[in-house]
């Protein structure tokens, strides 16, 4: 028994490769929370943690949005100019409070005479944002949003029509 090999166990190796693999999922994390880092800080849930790593790190939250700050001005429903058959929705979105919100997402409700909603339909940003604004995630505060929407008209009879915003 003297004379067979002890298999020895390289230790560093393991070690350092061990810490290394540590060092990769924690910047893995790290990378995570730097590009989700305002998603996460307006998340009810994830929020808390947040605060809380923010209390360590010395860092600013933004603040959490609020859906009653955004107001929909001058919304109008008129004959598309250029396609026939078509209805076109311009609107102004505009941000009451005093922090960037996220861009909502619009809710488009026909109604009859008696105010039952007889169509709907939800627009997201990517939607109603112009070409030029296509990168526009945040809208700033005390800055004007011309919304314009083109539409197929509806095969319904509509006498009334409102817009709102969700966040």
């Amino acid at each position: 028994l003297r004379h067979q090999k002890h298999l020895s166990v390289n230790w560093g190796y393991y070690l350092t490769w061990s810490f290394l693999c540590l060092l990769a999922i924690s910047m893995l994390g790290a990378q995570y929370l730097y590009f989700n880092f305002e998603k996460l800080a307006i998340d009810a849930k994830t929020r808390p943690g947040m605060v809380n790593l923010c209390e360590t790190l010395h860092c600013k939250l933004p603040s959490p949005p609020d859906a009653s700050q955004l107001q929909i001005r001058k919304l109008v429903l008129r004959k598309h100019p250029d396609a026939a058959g078509a209805l076109m929705v311009n609107a102004i979105l505009f941000n009451k409070a005093d922090f960037m919100q996220p861009l909502p997402v619009l809710k488009l409700v026909l109604t009859d005479k008696k105010g039952a909603i007889v169509a709907g339909r939800v627009f997201t940003p990517r939607d109603y944002l112009p070409r030029d604004f296509a990168n526009l995630r945040r809208i700033p505060p005390d800055t004007p949003l011309h919304v314009e929407i083109p539409l197929a008209n509806p095969d319904v009879a509509f006498s009334g029509y409102k817009m709102e915003a969700r966040l």
